[in-house]
């Protein structure tokens, strides 16, 4: 049995997975597209030649990013009500090979994979998201002015996490007091026996999840806060899943909706750290976790191991020595726990309760005592520094020793991995797994709920892996895109990821209020790598119909559409009524308010690819003119693509 591949192209499951995604896709666009009736468009003729493949990707945020990203699967879901009437974008979702999340978005992910790809009105009605109970029982509610201080930046009670720094030393101050009186109302109140009773409560809620998480001590394995925070956050977001208490993220590979091709492939990224000097983005090693693998496409890596078999010891993808008494070779599952993997990708609130640690140990008696007896929980030690690391250990790491990657790096000379929140270093929308040749992904909707400034985006996301990508002195180099000029007899070298514009343009323009198209234009919207003359070899690769070119980028900012969503990353409880107005305004960021333009110009930006491998085979690649487009697409690129 093979343990760990190289990189070099999709998985043997997910290639089976995809031959049965095709015809869901071209049944559901072609619906789409006789729905949405677009003047002059061939549709029939494209999905009868090549199936667009579309990838949805769903920021970090917290519960504000999952319900802004829940209304927009809602809009492009069939099953909502009206979405297949008229202009309605209903089907997108079924159409849709991928499906992608970081920290708050995988929360969205998880859940809706976790109950068998139901829709998020069903579970919206049906309470299977129980967001009106705390996320963390006994932890308040931020308010938007201490989160837009920025607590990961506040100093860590761990000096030696390597996960925070010193920040602002007035914001810390002033998010210190604001914290510790919210701490002691809570849990200090006089002569009040209820509050004995509430304590007791949270007492036992934490118990219980230690429960959940001392049979993996007991195996032997190292366990972390986020052993216990994903736990918890199960508690919340997939609390009535028809699967057992065992529940693995490799187990949606045999969920029914999965199995038909009706789901998207899931995707959770994380961020590794072994040996990481800093989170950079252009540094910074990315991980994804799909039902069939964890790994990474990357240079520094290059690999994936199957993740049913997490746990398992390998080395140098065999497995080990390790031997049962009957000298037979041990595999092992149930390590991919579908809780600690999706708190994996949004470890960040590992910190609020390291941080919340560090109020209680200044607070007054009463109080500490109180906030003691919770974090005790998680082995956190009297003298404020923690039992469990606030990282995420993957040990064994499956790794291990690979001999295709110099052995002095440390993701593969470290017996453990250690993983973190994906969006930390700034790359808060999960492009990553998107960008790569195999996938051949066409178009990307991102959904962009970030904390940039007053808890709206402000391009961030963008931006961070626009230079990673672009950026001539990194680390390493990623995979690139090569379009052949049958006009000049060129062949153009591009990166894998659009030109941004600048925090200023984004703010001036307005591109964080409006949806916005990135990389319309292949030849003058990315960074030229290189433009060499074509081979005898190469030659005919204008005229082949499977030119791969990077996706096309539809950014969805959350914005103030039908509701003020921007709601703090930190706010831990919704009201049924705020849960259903955030995914309200979700919805109508995707619909842009049910615009039957904007939805037909959605239907263009799918196409896009299409159009322009066209354009490529045509030999017209530099000039204005393309009759193939539709004019109603044309009129679409002019007033919504960046470049």
């Amino acid at each position: 049995m093979t343990f760990v591949r190289r990189a070099e192209t999709i998985s043997p499951q997910e290639k089976a997975f995809l031959r049965k995604k095709q015809v869901v896709t071209a049944n559901a666009l072609s619906a789409l597209f006789e729905r949405l009736a677009i003047p002059g468009l061939k549709y029939k003729d494209v999905l009868n030649s090549s199936v667009p493949q579309i990838a949805i990707a769903v920021s970090g945020g917290g519960y504000r990013s999952m319900l802004v990203g829940a209304g927009v699967l809602a809009a492009f879901d069939n099953r909502t009500v009206n979405s297949t009437r008229g202009s309605g974008l209903g089907g997108i979702l079924q159409a849709s090979t991928y499906l992608a999340g970081i920290s708050g978005g995988s929360w969205l992910v998880s859940s809706l994979m976790m109950y068998d790809f139901a829709s998020v009105v069903k579970l919206r009605d049906m309470d299977s998201w129980l967001l009106n109970e705390p996320l963390l029982e006994g932890v308040p509610n931020f308010e938007v002015e201490i989160s837009g201080t920025n607590i990961m930046n506040l100093k860590s009670p761990v000096a030696d996490s390597g996960t925070m720094d010193k920040g602002d030393t007035k914001s810390d101050t002033k998010a210190q007091s604001s914290l510790a009186g919210i701490m002691n109302k809570l849990l200090k109140e006089q002569d009040s026996d209820s509050n004995t009773d509430i304590q007791k409560s949270i007492l036992r809620y934490y118990k219980e999840i230690m429960a959940e998480v001392r049979p993996k001590k007991h195996a032997g394995y190292k366990v972390s806060l986020t052993d216990y925070w994903g736990a918890a956050l199960a508690k919340k977001i997939f609390p009535r899943s028809p699967q057992t208490v065992g529940r693995t993220f490799s187990g949606i590979s045999r969920m029914e909706s999965f199995k038909q091709g009706g789901a998207p492939l899931p995707i959770l990224v994380s961020n590794c750290k072994n040996g990481a000097a800093n989170s950079a983005s252009l540094d910074s090693m990315l991980m994804e976790f799909n039902p069939y693998e964890f790994g990474s496409w990357e240079p520094y890596l290059n690999a994936f191991s199957r993740l049913s078999y997490l746990g398992t010891e390998l080395y140098n993808g065999k497995l080990s020595s390790s031997e049962n008494s009957t000298g037979q070779r041990i595999c092992y599952s149930g390590f991919d726990n579908a809780g600690f993997v999706t708190g994996t990708s949004s470890s960040l609130f590992n910190s609020v309760l390291l941080y919340l640690w560090q109020i209680a140990s200044s607070s007054e008696e009463e109080t500490f005592m109180a906030i003691k007896d919770i974090l005790s929980v998680f082995s956190l030690s009297g003298d404020g520094k923690p039992g469990k690391s606030d990282y995420a250990l993957y040990e064994p790491n499956p790794f291990l020793g690979l001999s295709h990657i110099n052995q002095t790096s440390s993701i593969v000379g470290d017996k453990t991995l250690k993983l973190v929140d994906g969006g930390e270093d700034g790359q808060n929308i999960p492009f990553f797994p998107f960008t790569q040749s195999s996938r051949e992904v066409d178009v990307i909707f991102a959904v962009d709920s970030s904390n940039d400034s007053e808890n709206w985006p402000n391009g961030t996301s963008l931006i961070k892996p626009s230079k990673r990508y672009n950026s001539r002195n990194k680390t390493w180099e990623f995979t690139t895109m090569k379009i052949p000029n049958k006009k000049t007899n060129r062949m153009l070298e591009y990166t894998t990821f659009p030109l941004s514009p600048s925090y200023k343009e984004m703010s001036d323009k307005g591109y964080n209020k409006k949806p916005v198209f990135f990389g319309c234009n292949i030849t003058g919207g990315y960074t030229l790598l290189s433009n060499a003359s074509l081979t005898a070899n190469s030659t005919s690769s204008y005229e082949e119909e499977d030119v791969w070119l990077s996706p096309l980028i539809v950014y969805l900012s959350n914005t103030d559409l039908s509701y003020a969503s921007n709601t703090s990353t930190f706010k831990l409880t919704y009201t049924h009524d705020e849960m259903s107005k955030m995914i309200t305004n979700g919805y109508n960021v995707a619909t842009q308010s049910n615009s039957s333009y904007f939805s037909q110009c959605v239907g263009c930006a799918v196409m896009k690819r299409s159009f322009d491998r066209e354009t490529i085979k045509q030999g017209l690649l530099f000039e204005r003119h393309q009759p193939h487009i539709p004019e109603v697409c044309s009129k679409c690129f002019k007033e919504l693509c960046y470049n």
